[in-house]
């Protein structure tokens, strides 16, 4: 619906590598945060909340980052193994 298609537009902007705030590892097809972004926190968080409800609404995004953030996420220990 308008919702999906709203959310994949904004998060497919936010995700562009020109913005500067997230790097793409093509090799994983996963995205990281850049380690030499301008952004403040608050635009991660916001990004974050955008995130947020997009789930909330029900809507599946075709971002995918490495596990260490889902086991953040969950509140387990991170790792990179």
């Amino acid at each position: 619906g308008v919702s999906r298609e709203f959310f994949q537009l904004l998060v497919s902007e936010i995700f562009r590598e020109e913005y500067g705030m997230f790097v793409h590892n093509p090799e994983t097809r996963t995205f990281w945060f850049n380690p030499v972004s301008l952004e403040s926190g608050l635009e991660f968080q916001l990004v974050g909340i955008v995130l947020g409800l997009a789930i909330y609404n029900g809507v599946i995004l075709d971002v995918h980052f490495p596990l260490v953030v889902y086991k953040k996420l969950l509140g387990g220990t991170p790792s990179f193994a």
